[in-house]
């Protein structure tokens, strides 16, 4: 994935030039990137070092970001939700609408499928707010994923969501994302 590759190399390159920060955003955008591909343990390695520098040299936003991401992991709510108000109180939102949606991942591994999509949707919302319009296909995904496992809903906004999702995808060159939501139409 040339994303992982870009993503492995400006690691490589904070380490040499042993920038803290750099460390920090290096790690946070990799942890993201597996978290995009649902692989927790490389998610809990890349933020777990992130805390660890976060927490050794005082960079309280990176500890947060690496909270939200290990919550994820863990399926750790309380953790989850405590790192979310931080991040909000600081007044930083980037990834902001799309980290919203991490508990009702938590709620739909519980079979608490009303809740996570009331959560879903709100992140969706948060998208338009935020301008982080890159996240839409992705939590439009997990919508129609949510709304297929409650009965009774509709199929046709489903599919919607999951056209919509491919629309958007395809015009920022999520192929991942297009290739899912295709799998979904015809599973």
């Amino acid at each position: 994935c040339p994303a992982l590759t870009t993503a492995h190399s400006a690691l490589a390159h904070a380490r040499e030039l042993n920038h803290i920060p750099s460390l920090g955003v290096a790690l946070l955008h990799l942890a993201v990137l597996h978290q995009f591909a649902n692989q927790r343990e490389p998610v809990r390695q890349a933020s777990s070092v992130m805390l660890t520098l976060a927490q050794q040299y005082g960079l309280p936003l990176f500890e947060s970001y690496a909270e939200v991401l290990l919550g994820w992991c863990d399926a750790d709510m309380t953790r989850l939700e405590r790192a979310l108000a931080r991040l909000k109180h600081a007044g930083c939102m980037l990834r902001y609408s799309y980290f919203s949606a991490f508990p009702a991942d938590i709620e739909m591994q519980a079979g608490h499928y009303t809740a996570a999509l009331t959560r879903l949707e709100q992140s969706l919302q948060l998208c338009g707010q935020l301008g982080e319009h890159w996240y839409k296909p992705l939590l439009l995904l997990r919508l129609a994923h949510c709304l297929g496992k409650i009965p009774g809903s509709d199929a046709a906004q489903i599919n919607s969501h999951l056209q919509q999702a491919i629309l958007l995808a395809q015009s920022c060159g999520m192929q991942r994302c297009v290739e899912q939501a295709r799998g979904m139409l015809a599973g």
